[in-house]
């Protein structure tokens, strides 16, 4: 009978989801922020939020902002997939947490991508590319910036 210990996670892992935790938590909190003191200024929230409360209506890809289905502007599949949660719980701020944990979540698969590309030689950067990604300024700015 084996008695060994289950590997523990590595350093690296364990301190990107502390990194990707705290990103979520900051970014979460300027989203709520923004979405109650009315600083979103473009039309993509509310475009969105609209297509999502017509298609858990059953109102198909109805767009009662735009005047006709979404579907005429973009073709967006992951929002059949987004139509339950959004349904059950109808409010935009739901898409804008939803976005940011995807983007937290983004953080490890390039991790991933930087350690197999930097494989062998310099391999302990790849957790370096991952932190840019959390810091870099285009990334906070898209998740800012309404939803998409």
């Amino acid at each position: 009978m084996n008695t060994a210990p289950s590997p523990k996670p590595s350093r690296p892992y364990t301190t990107l989801s502390i990194i990707s935790i705290a990103y979520a938590a900051i970014l979460i909190c300027l989203s709520w922020y923004k979405y109650t003191h009315f600083l979103y200024t473009g039309l993509d929230l509310a475009i969105f939020s609209d297509v999502l409360t017509s298609l858990g209506s059953g109102q198909s890809w109805l767009s009662s902002i735009q005047g006709h289905s979404y579907l005429g502007d973009h073709i967006t599949p992951l929002l059949l997939v987004l139509t339950p949660i959004y349904t059950a719980l109808s409010h935009p701020i739901v898409l804008l947490i939803i976005q940011t944990i995807a983007l937290s979540l983004t953080g490890f698969a390039v991790y991933a991508v930087a350690k197999a590309w930097l494989e062998p030689v310099h391999r302990r950067y790849a957790f370096w590319v991952a932190v840019a990604w959390y810091l870099n300024p285009l990334v906070w700015n898209a998740n800012l910036f309404e939803f998409h």
